[in-house]
């Protein structure tokens, strides 16, 4: 893989993103060479990707995250009205909710129901749309689905929604208008940001409280280093959990997230040869063939992650962790770096990365100190749901079905219900690979 990473004039991601522009944002043929043009440089279509990262980051992240997590609170609040709750339908929709409502404005398509049904009715089986062999008759409700949430999107467009939206929404509105894309086709390419921006949060959201709600110990050791490093009590008694301190101060937390990360991605990193080239002077790649680097395989070798490589471990991206040889001696955890692909291969890595952590990490602490939950009927064990056969473009193992726990209120030492709310705080710690 690092081999692969030292030729990036040869081994591009470039041709997968017309191929996805093409079959999933149906971007017309003259206009779709206009945004892959390289002929100055770098395509349209290479720099709006380019141009996500920093939009994505400093101050505009910090925007996208105060209206995320100020909107999280009451959904929060309102879990404590119900005895029992679907987890995977109660995380869907309420990632699907402040994402979307972070992204675009007060106008987001997204606050009517019927539109956010209709996107995971889509995403359900959009992988047959990118096939693009006669979809309407292949995938007939998925390829109406996208024409209901384009129509929406088209009518936001038309509303101007875009000014009220995010820095992210804004450049990619600017970028595509500049390529000369009417708003209905404007419309239709943004189903690409909105898959990015949702199908692997939701199963990732699942996959942390499955695996923190399912371990008493990880949980307890969890809500006690969120309580003396990210909580702080306001004169009035609220409590008020900092997101920045979560990345920073609660190290057993973030771990915890990544190793859910490596254990449940299935990510394959795409890439396509475009010259003749070999790598690590043994391999030769013949220009035109594609380069398949699987997340899941390189995520559990343990070459990288020594002999507990199969298996959860909560602990394993402390930066302090060490384990202890045949004989005594201490030495340093095994991870390698590239061995943790959660969000793909440099030079391109998931410019979403630190949104997405930004709301799973305040979403867990919230939830964990807020709320005693178990699995439904009590006295079940806890059992991995089986993973969907849908033909979702998902590399986060989404599941299939419903997960129902029961769920009641935490108390204090004196027996009162605990208020808590997230603001958002800066971290000085990044999310990149490992």
């Amino acid at each position: 893989m690092r081999a692969a990473q030292k030729h990036p004039t040869a081994i591009k991601l470039e041709p997968l993103l017309k191929f996805t522009q093409k079959h999933m944002c149906q971007t017309p043929r003259e206009k779709l060479l206009h945004l892959c043009d390289q002929n100055r440089g770098p395509s349209l279509l290479s720099r709006i990707v380019h141009d996500t990262t920093p939009v994505l980051a400093g101050k505009s992240l910090g925007r996208m995250n105060r209206t995320m997590l100020r909107q999280l609170l009451p959904i929060i609040d309102d879990m404590g009205n119900y005895d029992s709750i679907d987890l995977h339908a109660w995380l869907r929709h309420a990632i699907t909710v402040v994402s979307t409502n972070a992204t675009y404005g007060n106008l987001n398509p997204f606050q009517n129901r019927h539109i956010e049904d209709t996107f995971w009715e889509l995403e359900r089986n959009v992988a047959l749309l990118l096939a693009n062999i006669v979809p309407w008759l292949v995938a007939p409700k998925t390829w109406r689905a996208r024409k209901r949430l384009c129509a929406a999107f088209k009518d936001y467009f038309d509303l101007a929604g875009y000014e009220d939206g995010s820095d992210l929404l804004a450049m990619r509105y600017r970028s595509f208008l500049r390529a000369g894309l009417t708003h209905g086709e404007i419309a239709y390419a943004e189903v690409h940001l909105i898959v990015g921006l949702l199908t692997n949060t939701v199963p990732a959201a699942f996959w942390v409280h499955f695996e923190l709600f399912s371990r008493a110990k990880l949980l307890e050791e969890i809500r006690g280093e969120v309580e003396q490093n990210a909580l702080n009590v306001a004169p009035d008694g609220t409590h008020i959990i900092d997101s920045g301190y979560l990345r920073d101060y609660c190290p057993l937390l973030l771990s915890t997230y990544q190793e859910v990360l490596r254990m449940r991605t299935t990510m394959v990193t795409i890439r396509f040869v475009t010259q003749d080239v070999v790598l690590a002077d043994n391999y030769f790649l013949r220009s035109g063939s594609m380069l398949f680097m699987p997340a899941k395989q390189l995520g559990r070798h343990q070459s990288a992650w020594g002999t507990s490589a199969d298996g959860f471990d909560g602990r394993r991206f402390l930066r302090s962790t060490k384990t202890i040889d045949d004989n005594g001696h201490k030495k340093k955890d095994p991870r390698r770096t590239g061995g943790f692909m959660a969000f793909g291969v440099s030079p391109t890595i998931c410019p979403g990365r630190h949104f997405s952590t930004s709301e799973i990490l305040p979403l867990v602490a919230m939830i964990a100190l807020r709320y005693d939950i178990d699995i439904a009927p009590v006295g079940r064990l806890w059992r991995a749901p089986p993973r969907t056969k849908s033909a979702t473009t998902s590399n986060m193992s989404p599941v299939e079905g419903r997960f129902p726990l029961t769920l009641k209120k935490r108390q204090n030492e004196q027996s009162m219900d605990l208020d808590h709310y997230c603001v958002w705080g800066k971290s000085r710690r990044r999310i990149v690979n490992c």
